[in-house]
């Protein structure tokens, strides 16, 4: 029995399975990285959850929560960090398990283990990294934000949300 005894076409069987590889491949593209408008500004608003994009960033993209926590309560008191008190740090370190890290999480920026009390920043978060120095006030560009193709676009969208603000 042949392909057209049994109502199937050859050439059908073959575009479904093309559509099928297709569909996989969107999803993969789908998977990578996707954040919208209010998910960046969401977790951009609050000066913590910078800091940790900071922190993260500056730590090869991954941190544990205590560490993490001592550093943004020193910053956030402007003290060393053998020099906070225990209150300092746990007033940080309760927002940013309770708060912050999760709400991070759900968005994809971060991957946060909490009972194990690790953080790692995703490829979600690399994309939001660029935001963290941009000053639309600022005509001045070092040689680094000149080559720098991902502040650049950063620069180029928030410019034009910035000029239509004017008018």
């Amino acid at each position: 029995m042949n392909a057209s005894d049994r109502g199937t076409n050859p050439n059908t069987q073959s575009q479904e399975h093309s559509d099928g590889e297709r569909d996989a491949e969107q999803s993969d593209a789908n998977d990578e990285v996707s954040l919208t408008k209010n998910e960046i500004f969401t977790i951009l608003k609050n000066p913590r959850r910078r800091e940790t994009l900071e922190y993260l960033e500056r730590n090869d993209g991954e941190a544990e929560l205590s560490d993490l926590a001592e550093s943004l309560a020193a910053r956030e008191n402007d003290i060393e960090i053998e020099a906070l008190s225990s209150t300092q740090r746990k007033r940080v370190y309760i927002s940013l398990y309770q708060v912050h890290l999760p709400k991070m999480d759900d968005v994809g920026v971060i991957e946060f283990g909490k009972h194990r009390g690790t953080i790692e920043l995703t490829d979600a978060g690399e994309i939001l990294l660029p935001y963290l120095y941009f000053d639309p006030h600022s005509d001045e560009q070092s040689s680094e934000e000149t080559d720098s193709t991902p502040l650049r676009t950063v620069r180029d969208r928030l410019s034009g949300f910035i000029g239509s603000d004017e008018n």
